[in-house]
C-alpha cells in the first residue's frame, strides 16, 4: 500500500492504477465499495450505467441502396459494399457439424464458404447470436466492406447520424465497432478523419488488426469531434491510409456504435426520432400516421401504399393499385392487368387494347375498323359481305365455285394455284388465251398446234418438233435428227455420238461445186454481223486440203501430211511463215537450227536480249555469247568467247563458281594478269603450289603478290572485312616491304598493331620451394611467388620471415637473369634492405631482418634466350597490348 491508517484502511498503487479497498487495481481507479459524490464528471462510459441510444442509423446495414448500406456516403476514390457477416470470419454458421464447404481460414471465409468456429459457435465476436441466423439473432444483417485508394484529395467514409437537435461542438462521443484491415496502413475515426489525409482523433494500424483475434480489432474509445464532424447536423467520419505508391486498401467494419457523452446536450425520444422520419404514433388517440402527424384513423397514410396484397371488406376504397401490371385482384387467380395502355383479362401481357384469354360471351358485338380472328369463325346464320373478301386459306367445299359474272371481272391469286384432280394435273377444258408470257417449269404436253409466233424452251423438247420460223435453244435437244429450213442459233452446240463406232456424229454437206464452209460470225454491239473466219475442206487443185481461216488471211492448212501456219503450201511436217513465240520448247532428240546470222534470245526490249554470234578472228574462229546494252547495241566487250581450240575467254575477267573449283593434275598455279611462273609481266597475284618452298620435300601453298614494273615489290596483300554499307574494315595487311599491320594499312615496322587494345596472355603465379626456414608471413600479405610475362619479364612477390640463412628460394631455368640483379626492398622494422637475384636462380637476402622481408615489386628480364632465336621483336603497339596469344616469349619490344 502507498497509504494506510495503520489498520485495514489502505490506498494501494499498482502498475499505474489506484485501488481503494483492493490491493490489485486493474483500472486507473478501482473502488471496492460504494462511491458517494456530490457530482461526477466523466468523458467516457461508466461501467454499469445505462447505454445511450446509438446515434448511427442503419448500424446493422440491412437497409440497402443497391449493394451498399443506405445512408453511408464517401469522399474520394472509395467503394462501399454490404457484405455478408460470414465474410472474413466476422462470424460463422450456427451449426452442429462442420460444413463440407467450410473455408480453411477466416481470411478465406465468404458467404458461400464460411469459417466454422465449432459446434453451435458463431465466433469470438458473437458466440450464439449475430447478424446472420444465430440464436435469436438477425437474419439479414450485413457488415461494411470498404475498398479504394488514396488517389483523390480526400479518403473519407461518412456515417449516417441521428444528430438533429444535438448542439455539440468540440465535445466528445463514445465510439465502438469491430474493425479488420486486410490491406492498408491505418484507419482513423473522428476529428475530420480522412479530410486531406487527416488521421482523426482515434487511429488504428494494420499491425493492431493483425494481432487481434481472427484479425478483428474491437474499437472502443472516446473520440473528439470537430467543426466538420460535429453532431449538429453533420456526419461522423472515417479515414483510411492505403499501402504503397497507389495507396490501395481493403477494410471491413461491423456493428458501429456512437453515443453522446455531453451532459450539456440532449437527445430526442424514440417516438420523436420516428416522427421526424415520417412515422407518428399519436400519444392520445394511438392512431398511426405515415406522412402525417395527426392521423384520424387507426392507420392513415398521406401518399401511396404499396403492398403485395390488400384484403378489405366494404371499405369502398378507390385508386387501389395491385402493383406491377396488375390493376385488380381478388387475392387468388382472378386478375385484371394493365400493360402499356392495353387491358388484359386472363393474361398479364395484353398486346391489344383488350385481350381476353378465354371465351367472350356477349348479346351483341359491334366493331369499327379491321378485325382479326386467329382461330375458326362459325356463323349459324347467313354471312353478308358488302365489300371485298380476301382469303388466305379456305377449306374444301362441295359443289361448284363461280367467280365473276362479266368479261372484265378479274380473279387475282397471290399465291400458288394447285390441282386437286385425281390425275394430279391442272385441267383447263376450254381454250387458254394469254397476252403475256407463259412459263412452264415442268413438262408441257400439247395435243394440238401451238399458235404462238415464237416458242422458247429453256430445258428440252422430246419427240419431233417442226419450226417454220427461228428456233432458239437454251439447253440441249434430245432428238436424233434436226431438219431446219431456217437458222439454228445456240449459246453452245454439243454434238454427241449416239450410234455405233464410226457412225456419223455431224455431217456438213454442200450441193455446190465449191467446198463447203463452216462459218463463224460475230455481231458486235450495235453493229452488223461480220464473218470472222471459217473452216473449209475439199479439193483445191490436185490436193485435198483442210483449212482453218481468219477472214482474208491464210492461217492454218493441212496438206499432204504437212502442216502450214502462215502458208498455204507447207513443204515440211511443220512450216511456219513468221515468228515462233513459245513459253517452252521440248525436243526429244537432236535439234538443229540452220541460222545464217545470229541467234537472239529474250524480249524485243532494250537491255533484255542475249545473242549467239559466230565470228572469224585472226586467232581462230570463235563463238561469242553476250548481251545488249541499255541503248539496244550489243556489248562486244562482255560475254564469253568459245574458240575452236577449246579455249574459253570471259571478257569481264569475272567467274562465279557455285561449288568447288578443281584444277587438274599438273595445273598447280592459279594466276591473274601474270605468267604462270618465273618473272611476272605485270601487277597481279598468284595462288600456286610449291613442292620445295620450305626446303627439300617441304611443300607449301604460296599466296604471291606480283609486281611487273619494279624489283622491289610495292603494294601488298590485304585481309579486310566489308559490311553491307560497302566500307572496308582492314584486319591484316602484308606490305611488299615485309612489314605486317593489324588495324593499319601502312605498318612502319615488322609488326604494327593499332586501333584498339591487344592482350598478351600471361601465365599464372608459381609457388617456389622456400629454403632455410623461410616461411610466408601470412596475415593477409602476399605469399611468395613468381611468374614470367609475355615480354619475358620475371615478377616476384611475397612477404617472408624466420629464415636461418640468406638463400630464400631458387628460380628454375628460364626464370633467371643473364647476370646478378640487385634490388632494394622493405624489411622490419620498416627499413630498407637488399635482395639479389643470381644468374643461377638463387634469391638471396644480402641485408635486412629475418623478422620479415618483402619481395613485392621485384622484376627483371629473363636471360635464358639471345637474339636470333626466332623470338618476336621490333613490335610497335599503338595502344595497350591485349588480345594476342603468344606461345613463346616476346622480347625486345621497344629498343
Amino acid at each position: 500500500g502507498k497509504w494506510s491508517d495503520g489498520d485495514d484502511k489502505s490506498i494501494y498503487y499498482n502498475d499505474g492504477n489506484v485501488g481503494i479497498g483492493t490491493e490489485n487495481p486493474s483500472e486507473k481507479l478501482e473502488v471496492d465499495g460504494t462511491v458517494k459524490a456530490k457530482s461526477l464528471t466523466t468523458t467516457g462510459m461508466i461501467r454499469g450505467s445505462s447505454m445511450p441510444p446509438n446515434l448511427i442509423r442503419n448500424s446493422y446495414m440491412n437497409i440497402l441502396d443497391g449493394n451498399k448500406p443506405a445512408g453511408y456516403t464517401t469522399l474520394g476514390n472509395v467503394t462501399l459494399e454490404a457484405a455478408h457477416p460470414f465474410t472474413k470470419g466476422f462470424e460463422g454458421p450456427y451449426v452442429g457439424e462442420k460444413p463440407a464447404n467450410a473455408a480453411d481460414s477466416v481470411d478465406d471465409a465468404t458467404e458461400e464458404n464460411p469459417y466454422w468456429f465449432g459446434r453451435f459457435n458463431k465466433g469470438a465476436r458473437i458466440k450464439r447470436g449475430g447478424l446472420a441466423d444465430g440464436w435469436a439473432s438477425f437474419r439479414d444483417g450485413k457488415i461494411l466492406k470498404i475498398t479504394g485508394d488514396n488517389s483523390a484529395q480526400h479518403t473519407v467514409v461518412l456515417f449516417p447520424f441521428e444528430c438533429k437537435g444535438n448542439f455539440v461542438t468540440k465535445k466528445y462521443v463514445h465510439f465502438k465497432a469491430w474493425l479488420k484491415i486486410s490491406s492498408g496502413k491505418q484507419v482513423g475515426f473522428g476529428q475530420v478523419a480522412g479530410w486531406y489525409g487527416n488521421r482523426g482523433g482515434l487511429f488504428l494500424t494494420k499491425e493492431q488488426s493483425d494481432n487481434a483475434p481472427d484479425g478483428w480489432y474491437r474499437v472502443d474509445g472516446v473520440i473528439p469531434t470537430s467543426e466538420v464532424t460535429r453532431l449538429g447536423g453533420q456526419s461522423f467520419s472515417m479515414g483510411i491510409v492505403g499501402d504503397g505508391d497507389d495507396g490501395s486498401f481493403e477494410v471491413y467494419l461491423a456493428l458501429p456504435y456512437l453515443a453522446n457523452l455531453d451532459n450539456d446536450s440532449w437527445l430526442p425520444s424514440v417516438s420523436d426520432l420516428l416522427s421526424r422520419d415520417g412515422l407518428t404514433v399519436h400519444p392520445t388517440s394511438g392512431n398511426v400516421g405515415i406522412g402525417t402527424t395527426d392521423p384520424s384513423q387507426k392507420l392513415e397514410v398521406d401518399g401511396i401504399v404499396k403492398a403485395t396484397r390488400f384484403v378489405g371488406d366494404g371499405s369502398g376504397l378507390t385508386g387501389i393499385r395491385a402493383g406491377g401490371s396488375t390493376k385488380w385482384s381478388d387475392g387468388e387467380n382472378n386478375t385484371i392487368h394493365y400493360n402499356d395502355g392495353n387491358v388484359g383479362i386472363g393474361t398479364n401481357n395484353p398486346s391489344q387494347k383488350l385481350e381476353v384469354a378465354g371465351t367472350v360471351k356477349a348479346t351483341k358485338f359491334e366493331g369499327v375498323g379491321d378485325s382479326t380472328i386467329d382461330g375458326s369463325l362459325t356463323i349459324a346464320g347467313n354471312l353478308e359481305v358488302q365489300g371485298d373478301v380476301i382469303a388466305r386459306d379456305t377449306e374444301h367445299i362441295e359443289g361448284n365455285v363461280s367467280l365473276g359474272d362479266a368479261d372484265n371481272d378479274e380473279v387475282k391469286i397471290t399465291g400458288l394455284l394447285r390441282s386437286g384432280h385425281s390425275s394430279g394435273a391442272l385441267r383447263i377444258d376450254d381454250a387458254l388465251h394469254t397476252t403475256e408470257s407463259l412459263t412452264v417449269d415442268g413438262s408441257l404436253s400439247v395435243s394440238n398446234a401451238i399458235a404462238t409466233a415464237q416458242l422458247s424452251v429453256t430445258d428440252r423438247v422430246t419427240g419431233s418438233l417442226t419450226v417454220e420460223n427461228n428456233l432458239t435453244v437454251g439447253g440441249s435437244l434430245a432428238n436424233i435428227e434436226i431438219n431446219a429450213t431456217g437458222t439454228i442459233q445456240a449459246k453452245y452446240l454439243s454434238l454427241a455420238q449416239s450410234g455405233a463406232q464410226y457412225s456419223n456424229m455431224a455431217t456438213f454437206a454442200s450441193k455446190n461445186p465449191e467446198p463447203p464452209y463452216v462459218n463463224w460470225y460475230h455481231n458486235k454491239s450495235g453493229g452488223d454481223t461480220v464473218r470472222y473466219g471459217y473452216i473449209q475442206a475439199g479439193d483445191f487443185g490436185q490436193h485435198k486440203e483442210f483449212r482453218f481461216r481468219v477472214e482474208n488471211q491464210a492461217n492454218f492448212t493441212f496438206l499432204n501430211g504437212n502442216v502450214g501456219i502462215g502458208t498455204t503450201n507447207p513443204s515440211q511436217k511443220l512450216e511456219i511463215n513468221g515468228t515462233v513465240k513459245a513459253t517452252k520448247l521440248e525436243v526429244n532428240e537432236n535439234l538443229r537450227v540452220d541460222v545464217n546470222g545470229d541467234l537472239i534470245f529474250g524480249k524485243d526490249v532494250n537491255n533484255q536480249k542475249f545473242i549467239f554470234h559466230p565470228r572469224v578472228h585472226k586467232n581462230g574462229d570463235f563463238f561469242h555469247f553476250t548481251c545488249d546494252q541499255p541503248d539496244g547495241n550489243w556489248d562486244w566487250n562482255k560475254g564469253i568467247l568459245f574458240y575452236r581450240n577449246g579455249n574459253v575467254t570471259i571478257r569481264t575477267s569475272k567467274l562465279e563458281v557455285a561449288g568447288a573449283l578443281k584444277l587438274p593434275n599438273g595445273s598447280q598455279t592459279l594466276i591473274y594478269n601474270a605468267d604462270e611462273s618465273g618473272r611476272p609481266i605485270g601487277d597481279g597475284f598468284r595462288l600456286r603450289y610449291d613442292g620445295n618452298f620450305f626446303g627439300t620435300n617441304l611443300d607449301g601453298l604460296v599466296i604471291e603478290k606480283t609486281d611487273g614494273n619494279s624489283g622491289n615489290p610495292d603494294g601488298g596483300i590485304g585481309f579486310v572485312n566489308t559490311g553491307n554499307d560497302g566500307v572496308e574494315q582492314t584486319a591484316l595487311v602484308i606490305r611488299g616491304t615485309g612489314n605486317v599491320g593489324i588495324g593499319t594499312k601502312n605498318p612502319s615496322a615488322k609488326l604494327v598493331v593499332t586501333g584498339g587494345e591487344t592482350t598478351l596472355q600471361q601465365e599464372s603465379w608459381k609457388t617456389p620451394t622456400l629454403q632455410n626456414g623461410w616461411v610466408n608471413y601470412g596475415r593477409g600479405y602476399n605469399s611468395a611467388g613468381y611468374f614470367k610475362d609475355s615480354l619475358g619479364i620475371v615478377h616476384l612477390k611475397g612477404l617472408v620471415k624466420n629464415g636461418t640463412a640468406n638463400t630464400i628460394f631458387t628460380l628454375p631455368v628460364g626464370y633467371r637473369p643473364a647476370a646478378q640483379e640487385l634490388h632494394s626492398v622493405a624489411t622490419s622494422p620498416n627499413a630498407m634492405a637488399r635482395v639479389d637475384i643470381l644468374s643461377n636462380g638463387t634469391v638471396q637476402r644480402i641485408s635486412g631482418s629475418s623478422t620479415w622481408i618483402s619481395l613485392d615489386g621485384i622484376t627483371f628480364r629473363a636471360g635464358s634466350s639471345t637474339r636470333g632465336d626466332g623470338i618476336i621483336r621490333d613490335v610497335i603497339v599503338g595502344d595497350t597490348i591485349r588480345d594476342v596469344i603468344v606461345g613463346d616469349t616476346i622480347r625486345d619490344v621497344i629498343q
